[in-house]
């Protein structure tokens, strides 16, 4: 849901402590591991129902500072991470075939909404935490396929 909503990296989710979120304020406050970027996020009322069902109920009784936990109280791998969605996917019948289906892909959906939204670029790279708006623009400008049409040419009848 994180990656969905806010399009942190598996590697975020996986390093992500107790005390990056913060309740007082309803934001979620990380520094990428890719780009050391810091991002702070509003709680949307989903994630922080998930978030509060998860550690209430959920979250192993551990002392340990990290916010999600195997069962047996050990931190997670960005791979784990990676490998719970991809196993989300096919236990809801979501057929992959050649596709992208790890959390990456989450990752790249939430950009791509964005932009068929209507989002401004600049705003979506803000979200994603990008160094420079030519990332996001090199990776997801070219799947807004609503506005890309918009750029169609008519090709002369003598070609």
């Amino acid at each position: 849901l994180l990656i969905a909503v806010y399009g942190f990296r598996a590697g975020d989710i996986a390093n992500m402590k107790l005390s990056d979120i913060n309740w007082d304020t309803c934001t979620i406050t990380i520094v990428q591991s890719k780009t050391s970027t810091r991002l702070e996020h509003k709680i949307t009322e989903l994630c922080g129902k998930a978030l509060v069902q998860y550690i209430l109920n959920d979250r192993p009784n551990a002392t340990n500072k990290y916010l999600f936990l195997k069962e047996n109280g050990d931190t997670l791998a960005a791979t784990s991470v990676s490998t719970m969605i991809f196993s989300g996917f096919t236990h809801c019948g979501i057929v992959i075939g050649n596709r992208k289906h790890g959390s990456h892909s989450l990752r790249h959906s939430l950009a791509s909404n964005m932009l068929e939204q209507g989002t401004c670029i600049l705003d979506i790279s803000h979200v994603l935490g990008h160094d420079s708006v030519d990332t996001t623009k090199n990776t997801y400008a070219k799947v807004d396929v609503s506005h890309l049409r918009l750029c169609e040419l008519e090709v002369p009848a003598d070609e």
